[in-house]
């Protein structure tokens, strides 16, 4: 629920994405995955909240992306 939620306060121009008519506001999960380096299946998981184990490897992108879908939503 937090990051869908965080997901939906963000405007797509805030990362260079283009605003088109959305059926919901915010980042879809898509923008989101290629954003963090990652596969939507694997974004969906972590966003449902389900037991995955990411190496600490593939776990950084996600995190640097996380970090900057946060400070956006700070000062954007």
């Amino acid at each position: 629920m937090f990051l869908s939620s965080r997901r939906a306060r963000l405007q797509p121009a805030q990362f260079g994405l283009p605003e088109g008519a959305r059926r919901t506001p915010g980042l879809r999960r898509e923008e989101v995955a290629v954003l963090a380096g990652v596969s939507v299946s694997w974004y969906t998981w972590l966003e449902q909240g389900r037991d995955i184990q990411p190496s600490a490897v593939a776990g950084m992108p996600v995190w640097a992306a996380s970090r900057e879908l946060i400070d956006a939503q700070k000062f954007g």
